[in-house]
């Protein structure tokens, strides 16, 4: 976690990076995105953008399966 929290840090003063948090269903994921999101608003204020793109097992093999999924999840399909 203090890892995460220091590319938050790093984003908040420019240095932009991309995390991939990937496990298997039931390890926590999405609190650690909702723990990470507090510590976001926190750090930039509760305006600053939060974007979060989640993938399917079922795209993996898909060309740009996760660029769709982004979409889909942009348009509200």
């Amino acid at each position: 976690m203090g890892q995460l929290k220091q590319v938050l840090e790093r984003l908040n003063h420019g240095r932009g990076s991309i995390v991939c948090l990937i496990g298997d269903a039931g390890m926590g994921k999405s609190c650690i995105l909702e723990e990470l999101q507090d510590h976001w608003e926190k750090i930039a204020g509760s305006g600053a953008p939060w974007i979060e793109s989640r993938g399917v097992s079922y795209d993996t093999t898909r060309p740009y399966g996760m660029f769709v999924q982004r979409m889909l999840q942009i348009f509200g399909v």
